[in-house]
């Protein structure tokens, strides 16, 4: 088991130390963010799963099943890590626009973990997962290149500025159906927060250097949406 790291969220203080298994977990109130490789995870009991996971697992090509078996059973580390029993733990995800069985991932049951709220993110052959309390999260992580800074979309040109942005839609709900260029990030003697467009909501951010390998960014909602 890895080592579990509390931080105060300070830029200096975002350092994560993995164990054996490669799995690394990083702690702040009510948050809990985990990360390991996808081959580390992939052979877990799919007994673990709910059935509607259990149905997407079997349903999922061959070459993306260990990312996606990777994050529902990382899930439920950090679920646990928060004091909660993922035991009786089912999620759900369903897209908002499509209808399929992909998306945010939901706790379904038990009720009383339903004020949970989750995100994944996959990069070449590691998942990141991130679990809060009452509160929104988004989580985004990218993997550096080593031919440099890797291809950046259109209007951003370093990995942590679009990772940011991922992390910040991801918290928001909407994803990529925001452009992300609407994130506006900040950085003050308070720390780094972000807002979307003309929403009062901001979000902070914290980016926890967890792997040299990856850049990695964590979006928690900290004011109550607009409207």
């Amino acid at each position: 088991m890895s080592r579990v790291v509390g931080t105060s969220g300070r830029r200096e203080d975002l350092g994560g130390d993995a164990g054996a298994d490669g799995l690394v977990t990083w702690r702040l109130a009510g948050v809990a963010v985990c990360v390991a490789p996808d081959a580390d995870l992939a052979g877990g009991s799919v007994d673990r799963l709910g059935l509607e996971e259990r149905i997407r697992d079997e349903s999922t090509p061959s070459d993306r099943r260990p990312a996606y078996r990777a994050g529902r059973l990382l899930l439920r580390h950090a679920v646990a890590q928060l004091g909660e029993d993922p035991g009786e733990l089912a999620l759900s995800a369903r897209c908002e626009t499509c209808g399929g069985l992909h998306g945010r991932p939901r706790v379904t049951h038990p009720v009383a973990l339903r004020h949970l709220s989750l995100s994944v993110s996959h990069s070449q052959g590691v998942t990141a997962v991130a679990a809060a309390t009452g509160r929104a999260i988004g989580i985004d992580l990218e993997a550096r290149s080593d031919a440099g800074v890797p291809a950046m979309p259109d209007g951003f040109s370093t990995l942590a500025e679009w990772t940011r942005a991922e992390a910040v839609l991801k918290a928001d709900g909407r994803g990529l159906r925001v452009d992300p260029l609407a994130v506006a990030v900040i950085e003050d003697a308070e720390g780094v927060h972000a807002t979307i467009g003309s929403d009062r909501r901001r979000y902070r951010l914290v980016e926890p250097a967890l792997l040299a390998t990856h850049h990695l960014a964590v979006a928690l909602a900290i004011d109550p949406p607009s409207g």
